[in-house]
């Protein structure tokens, strides 16, 4: 692209949404005068079908013109004016093998392929393993296409990552959905709304397909005045979108991989293994994994999925595992006998029942069925337990089962967590639960879990045993009955259990920490824009 046609498409961005309202005509509808046109819509349907033709005029922008915005000569007799081309992506320190890469979409990296261990992660102080780590300031553009913030999973890895980076003094910018709650301390901003306001369900949802459309737009927006140095995405949407913004911006692309795009739409019945869908949805979501310059993942078992299901080159593949502060997350045996009733007291726990916590989202993936079944089962052999279920949004569902199953009086639903009061009602808890059965997503509740010094049961699977270690105990993944017997044998050893709970802790300070995971993202920054 010219640095005069830059310069056009920077004014167009830097314009003003929907400030003007005209109608469309027929000749509006070509995607050109679709884009151009968005700059003077005023209703929602206007606004969402020009929307998706200017993103079709920006991705063709963005793969006919390498060179990106700014114009880089790289023709002969002009080296000296552009910018330089990128160092081939190297690792070195710390490194497991794991897999041969393979060349993919002129992407540079080298054949020596290595996937870094996590286990040279800081210790909890922040202290970093090297001197000078974290080197130049970056602006980073984070592209988060979920409703931010929402008080679970992926939501609590972005904010996490983003306080974390702040306090090594970078700078972030977060460009997200319409909906979410904003968070004092970031930067927050947010593309066109639904009509009238309304939210979208957690995980897969019809409305993404348009409201990517106009976090795209807003995100390049954003990029005009913001210069960023480094893209950093979250989910697949975002990769997707942060490609078009790299391009354009000629800045590297790192993709925060959180689970299988098309595992998550199973997962929440948004489609089929055997439907048609199933396969070109596969394809693209291997398409996508390849377009980032790196990527970083939020477990071990992921970064082996990247390689080993979708091909990518091991040497670009990084796992930066979930961390948790301890400081906030303090372990329960901090707090009071008082101050543990009066907490206990408002969640409505009758006094003198063992507790067993979970917190996280309320669905079939997460497992919340065999939650409520094993709950049963125990409460058949013992009847001073009490269950305290807090998340959303399956919660009317799950009231509904606990019903049938005679166990209303012993569970309680909490519905919607705030972040910030987790920690508290955690305290409340003498065991924690973690049946999720999704074997591609990160769990980043055990940490929390571990941090407050609650003995855990989990299903077996990679990603629960790589956090939980030898102090996790375990059951086969989907077996209501044996979850059910490994919570009675925790609460049948009251001790045993405790010392469980201290040894996780301690497992939760040395080995996880946000702060040791803001400098392994900065690795990947830095070893990214070395030229």
């Amino acid at each position: 692209m010219s640095t005069a046609a830059g310069r056009c498409l920077a004014a167009l961005l830097a314009t003003p949404f929907f400030e003007k309202s005209r109608r469309t005509t027929p000749t509006d509808c070509h995607p050109v005068n679709a884009f151009q046109n968005l700059l003077g819509i005023g209703s929602f349907k206007e606004g969402a079908d020009a929307a998706c033709g200017g993103l079709l005029v920006l991705i063709r922008i963005a793969a006919l013109c390498p060179e990106g915005i700014h114009g880089s000569r790289r023709a002969a007799g002009q080296a000296g004016h552009g910018t330089r081309p990128r160092a081939p992506l190297r690792v070195a320190c710390n490194a497991r093998r794991v897999g041969t890469g393979r060349r993919s979409s002129g992407l540079a990296f080298v054949e020596d392929v290595t996937i870094r261990d996590p286990s040279s992660r800081p210790n909890i102080t922040g202290q970093c393993t090297r001197a000078g780590s974290v080197g130049r300031a970056y602006r980073i553009l984070t592209l988060a296409p979920t409703s931010f913030f929402a008080d679970y999973g992926c939501h609590v890895r972005i904010y996490e990552e983003a306080i974390a980076l702040q306090r090594l003094g970078q700078s972030i910018l977060i460009c997200t959905y319409p909906t979410g709650r904003d968070l004092e301390g970031l930067k927050i901003r947010r593309s066109l709304g639904l009509p009238g306001g309304r939210q979208i369900r957690v995980g897969s949802s019809r409305h993404k397909f348009y409201l990517d459309a106009l976090l795209s737009l807003r995100s390049l927006r954003e990029a005009v005045g913001y210069h960023p140095s480094i893209v950093h995405a979250h989910l697949h949407e975002g990769a997707l979108i942060g490609y078009l913004v790299s391009r354009i911006f000629h800045c590297p692309l790192v993709f925060d991989f959180q689970g299988s795009l098309t595992a998550e739409m199973v997962d929440h019945d948004f489609l089929s293994p055997s439907s048609r869908a199933y396969r070109p949805l596969r394809w693209i979501e291997r398409r996508i994994n390849h377009l980032a310059d790196a990527i970083i993942t939020s477990s071990r078992s992921a970064a082996d999925l990247l390689v080993r299901d979708f091909g990518c080159p091991a040497a670009k593949v990084f796992p930066v595992v979930d961390g948790v502060d301890p400081t906030v997350f303090r372990p329960f045996w901090e707090y009071s006998d008082a101050e543990r009733y009066r907490i206990r007291s408002a969640l409505g726990i009758p006094p003198g029942r063992k507790v067993v916590a979970y917190l996280g989202l309320l669905a079939e993936y997460q497992g919340s069925t065999h939650l409520l079944n094993a709950a049963a089962r125990v409460l058949a052999r013992r009847s001073d337990v009490h269950f305290l279920l807090m998340g959303y949004p399956g919660e009317a569902r799950y009231r509904a089962l606990a019903d049938q199953l005679g166990i209303s009086a012993w569970v309680t639903f909490t519905g919607r967590v705030a972040y910030e009061r987790a920690p508290r009602y955690l305290a409340a808890g003498d065991i924690a639960v973690a049946p999720k059965i999704s074997t591609t997503e990160a769990n980043g509740k055990l940490l929390n879990y571990m941090a407050v010094g609650l003995p855990t049961v989990a299903f077996d699977t990679p990603v629960n045993r790589d956090v939980l270690g030898p102090e996790g105990v375990f059951a086969p993944v989907g077996d209501t009955d044996a979850l059910a017997q490994k919570l009675l044998e925790l609460l049948d050893d009251a001790k045993g259990a405790i010392d469980r709970g201290r040894s996780l802790r301690v497992r939760a300070e040395e080995s996880f920490s946000w702060e040791a995971a803001a400098y392994q993202i900065l690795d990947v920054y830095q070893m990214l824009t070395r030229v």
